[in-house]
C-alpha cells in the first residue's frame, strides 16, 4: 500500500502571509519596501525551517549539505535584520567585510555540498525543464555545479568592491583599479569548463514540446484525451506561472550580468577616488539589503524546491514565494542604477551578443574606452 505524505506548514497563529505585505510595501520607497520584504521573507523561512527541522535538517543522509544550508539561511537572516546597522566607522566597515566574506563562503559551501551529497547524476528531466521551478523535475548535479560558479562570483565581487575602497588612496589608482578589474573578471575564462543551462533554449524547447503535445491530442480527439485534458486544465494556472517566473529569471540574469556584475565593476573601476569613497557600494543600507536579497535569490530557488520534494511545501506556495522574492529583489536592485554608467551596461550587453564568450576581453575593452573618455572630458 502506497504511503501518503501529509504536507505540513506553520500553525495558523504563527503563519505570516507575505502576500498581505504587498499593499503596505507599495506605499514605501523601493529600499524601504525591499527591507521590509527581506526581513519578513527570511523570518518566515527561518520559522518554517525550524518547524519542519526534523524533516529538513535532522537527517543523516546529506548532513553536510543540511548543516551548510542551515548556517547559510541563518546568516542571510542576520544580514537582513542588521542591514540598518551600518556606519562609516572602520569597525563597521570591517564587520561588513567579514560578513560578506562569510556569506560568500557559506553560499558556495551550501552549493558544493549539495552537489556532493545529492549528486543526482542519473537524473534526466524532461526537455527544457528546470529542477528549480517544475514540480516533477529535480535539480541535477550539472545545475548545482553551474550554480556554484555564480556563488563564487558573488564572493569574488564582494572582495573586489571592498578592495576598491581599501586601495582608493593609492598613488597609482588607475593601474590598481585595472588590475583589480582584471582579477574580478578572470573567472569567466573558465566558465566554458562548467555546465551551461540556457534560459532561452530551455523554454523554447519546452514550449515547442507543449505545443506538439497539444496538437497531437487535438488530432486524436478521443474520449480518453478529453478526460485527460480536463485534468490538465487544473494545472494550467500553475504552469503559466512557471513560464512567467522563468522568463523573469531570464531577464533578471541579463540585468545581473551586465548591470550588477560587469556594469558595477567597470563603472567603479574607472571612477575617481572621491567617487569611490563617496559611493554607497558596498556599505550603505540600500546596498546591504540588495546584497542580502541577491544571495537569498541564489539559494532560495533550490531550497524552496527541496521543500516541495520533501512534501512540506506545496508547489503553488513555492511559486508564490518565488514571485514575492523576485519582486522585492527587483525593488532593491534599483539602488544599483545610481552607481553605474548606463552606456557601459549597454555596451556589455551588446558585446555579449556580437563577441560572445569573451567577458574578460569585453570588460577590459569597455574599461579602456571609459578611461579614455574620462581623460578627454575631464
Amino acid at each position: 500500500m502506497q504511503r501518503r505524505f501529509k504536507q505540513t506548514s506553520l500553525p495558523k497563529r504563527n503563519t505570516v502571509s507575505l502576500m498581505d505585505l504587498e499593499p503596505i510595501m507599495s506605499r514605501l520607497s523601493a529600499t524601504e519596501a525591499a527591507t521590509v520584504g527581506a526581513k519578513m521573507f527570511l523570518l518566515w523561512m527561518v520559522l518554517f525551517a525550524v518547524y519542519n527541522a526534523t524533516k529538513v535538517f535532522f537527517r543523516v543522509h546529506g548532513w553536510r549539505h543540511r548543516l551548510a544550508g542551515g548556517v547559510h539561511l541563518l546568516w542571510l537572516f542576520v544580514g537582513a535584520w542588521t542591514a540598518n546597522c551600518t556606519s562609516d566607522t572602520p569597525d563597521s566597515r570591517f564587520s561588513i567585510f567579514v560578513y560578506d566574506i562569510l556569506l560568500g563562503i557559506f553560499g558556495t559551501a551550501a552549493t558544493l555540498t549539495a552537489a556532493r551529497d545529492f549528486p543526482h547524476k542519473l537524473v534526466s528531466n524532461a526537455v527544457g525543464q528546470s529542477g528549480t521551478l517544475h514540480k516533477k523535475a529535480i535539480v541535477t548535479q550539472a545545475e548545482m555545479i553551474e550554480h556554484s560558479f555564480y556563488q563564487a562570483l558573488n564572493l569574488w565581487q564582494a572582495i573586489y568592491l571592498h578592495a576598491l575602497h581599501y586601495f582608493s588612496n593609492s598613488n597609482q589608482q588607475r593601474v590598481t583599479n585595472s588590475v583589480l578589474l582584471f582579477l574580478v573578471t578572470m573567472p569567466w575564462l573558465f566558465r566554458h569548463l562548467l555546465p551551461v543551462h540556457s534560459f532561452s533554449h530551455n523554454w523554447k524547447v519546452y514550449l515547442k514540446q507543449q505545443n506538439r503535445d497539444t496538437n497531437d491530442s487535438m488530432v486524436r480527439n478521443t474520449t480518453e484525451t478529453r478526460t485527460a485534458e480536463k485534468g490538465k486544465s487544473k494545472n494550467t494556472a500553475t504552469g503559466d506561472l512557471e513560464v512567467f517566473l522563468y522568463r523573469i529569471k531570464k531577464w533578471q540574469y541579463v540585468f545581473y550580468k551586465h548591470v550588477i556584475l560587469h556594469g558595477v565593476n567597470i563603472s567603479l573601476a574607472v571612477a575617481s577616488t572621491s567617487a569611490i569613497q563617496d559611493s554607497a557600494i558596498p556599505y550603505s543600507r540600500s546596498w546591504r539589503i540588495f546584497w542580502v536579497l541577491l544571495n537569498t535569490s541564489y539559494v532560495m530557488e533550490f531550497f524552496l524546491q527541496s521543500m516541495v520534494k520533501a512534501r512540506v511545501l506545496s508547489q503553488f506556495t513555492m511559486l508564490r514565494l518565488q514571485r514575492f522574492l523576485m519582486t522585492i529583489s527587483s525593488l532593491s536592485a534599483l539602488v544599483v542604477l545610481r552607481h553605474v554608467r548606463v552606456w557601459i551596461c549597454f555596451s556589455s550587453l551588446i558585446l555579449n551578443f556580437v563577441h560572445r564568450h569573451h567577458d574578460l576581453g569585453n570588460t577590459m575593452g569597455i574599461s579602456f574606452v571609459a578611461s579614455m573618455w574620462n581623460e578627454l572630458h575631464g
